[in-house]
């Protein structure tokens, strides 16, 4: 039977272990230690994977130990040197010993080329003799193996206690019985307070606590929490002002400057509020006059223009923002690798001198990565349109072949993206659009009247109070349509009452 399952995804920080401590695993050999040789904020039994590794016992495809890896606030166990593979052996003991246990390596995809869930490279492994083979029957004649077990079972008595590997199909077939190695966090050197020396310590690549990230884009809260989901995480749960000033001071610097989705609702009880792992909340860093539940509001926003939490809706399209993603001992580098995207820059540069996403080679996805743009292009590899033309810095130099350094190339008063959306030639002055059309977002509002009454449009302002747009509008009996500019606002909540 498969060792039950967290009905939410277990994101939290190490207070929130004890949560899960009821599970079925299997005991450690002993505690984790307080000793840190190197200083780098992560204990060196840590380090080296006590408390950090357990059996999940149990009968699992790969698929699904997967999932429950990540429901239990952890992946599915990497191996990326012998000396990992040793102290996970230390750790777990005669424990270990005789079972066959998932891993998290497959080359689903790419016959041959075995790679870790995490990201993190294959540079070492453990294969028995013959293996991997891809051959479910080892006769030529077998379903196809993608998937890392250490066979434990079957090669104990031929090759002692070695735990060696062997690839096997997804569903495990009559091998797969034991269960699964959990593993939280990643394994670095205890002696080496950076073991990949690229400026950040370990303490930072690889935390013992939660991470967060804000993950910039347009989405509803229920979208927010699925987007949150695939990337191993969940909307940010804040149980303490200590929790919310290390979030800020994490992603945001130390202030948030775009609204967020946060991962609490109090949509199953009006007014009782709890985060998505189940906690009720209990602090809170509500704005001014929040939360109201107007319109139905029932998830967790921090607005940027309030610098404060509020209710909205969530499931309503119209209100989209960024959300705070939060992630369990991850962080978005490899603590083993100086440099995670293989973009041409460490990690520590991205992150302390050119403030880049250290895990993806094209922040800004424009099309260049960042190392070219700082090395080559001279552009901001933080923003897709540097020159702010309308067209990306990638689409200036390989398609238009414009300066994305300068928003009108020719200097004929018309940037280039005018130009181009006119069909003139931004590299030539005499080539000039005569007039430039500029469109604008806006909102068609729409209301009924009746003769001889009044109305007055509102909108809500930064305040939190109901102001007037405009003069009284006469009713005549027909709809009153009404254009209105969004410009100046993101996210802007309209209303028309009955003036007395």
């Amino acid at each position: 039977m498969n060792a039950p399952i967290l009905p939410r995804p277990f994101v939290g920080p190490l207070r929130r272990l004890a949560l899960l401590l009821c599970l079925a695993v299997l005991p450690l050999p002993r505690a984790a230690g307080a000793v840190d040789t190197d200083g780098d904020g992560l204990s060196d039994d840590w380090e080296r994977g006590f408390g950090r590794y357990e059996i999940v016992p149990g009968t699992f495809t790969w698929e699904a130990a997967r999932v429950d890896a990540l429901n239990r606030g952890g992946h599915l166990a990497t191996v990326i040197n012998a000396q990992e593979w040793a102290d996970m052996r230390a750790v777990l003991g005669a424990s270990l010993a005789g079972k066959n246990l998932w891993l998290g390596g497959t080359d689903e995809g790419s016959e041959g080329n075995w790679r870790w869930i995490t990201g993190e490279k294959w540079t070492f492994s453990n294969w028995r003799a013959g293996e991997p083979s891809n051959d479910s029957l080892g006769n030529g004649h077998g379903a196809p193996e993608n998937y890392l077990l250490i066979w434990g079972n079957e090669t104990a008595t031929r090759d002692g206690d070695a735990a060696y590997w062997n690839d096997v199909p997804i569903t495990g077939g009559v091998l797969a019985r034991d269960g699964y190695i959990l593993e939280r966090g990643a394994w670095t050197d205890p002696n080496d307070p950076d073991t990949d020396h690229d400026g950040l310590s370990d303490g930072v690549e690889a935390p013992a606590d939660s991470t967060y990230q804000v993950i910039y884009g347009s989405f509803t809260w229920f979208e927010a929490q699925a987007d949150a989901q695939s990337l191993n995480g969940t909307l940010a749960i804040i149980t303490s002002a200590a929790e919310w000033q290390k979030a800020l001071q994490q992603a945001g610097g130390g202030t948030f400057t775009t609204n967020l989705w946060l991962g609490a609702s109090d949509s199953l009880v009006e007014g009782r509020w709890q985060w998505v792992s189940g906690e009720p909340m209990t602090y809170a860093a509500w704005a001014p006059g929040y939360p109201n539940n107007l319109l139905d509001a029932d998830q967790l926003l921090f607005d940027a223009t309030r610098n404060g939490w509020r209710d909205a809706p969530g499931n309503n399209p119209a209100v989209r923002a960024c959300y705070l993603l939060e992630r369990p001992f991850l962080s978005r580098t490899d603590a083993n690798n100086r440099d995670t995207d293989g973009d041409g820059l460490s990690d520590g540069e991205e992150v302390l001198q050119w403030h880049t996403d250290p895990s993806s080679v094209d922040t800004d996805q424009d099309g260049l990565s960042d190392s070219d743009e700082l090395t080559l292009w001279h552009t901001d590899p933080t923003r897709a349109d540097t020159d702010g033309d309308g067209l990306t810095d990638g689409r200036e130099i390989f398609v238009v072949h414009t300066d994305p350094t300068r928003a009108d190339t020719d200097g004929d008063t018309f940037t280039d993206g005018e130009e181009v959306a006119a069909g003139t030639d931004p590299l030539d002055s005499r080539s000039s659009p005569g007039a430039v059309l500029r469109q604008y977002p806006a909102v068609e509002i729409e209301f009924d009247t009746k003769p001889g009454e009044s109305y007055q449009l509102q909108f809500l302002n930064a305040a939190g109070a109901w102001q007037a747009i405009g003069s009284l509008i006469v009713g005549t009996g027909n709809p009153r349509p009404i254009l209105l500019s969004t410009r100046p606002a993101t996210m802007r909540f309209y209303r028309v009452v009955l003036a007395p």
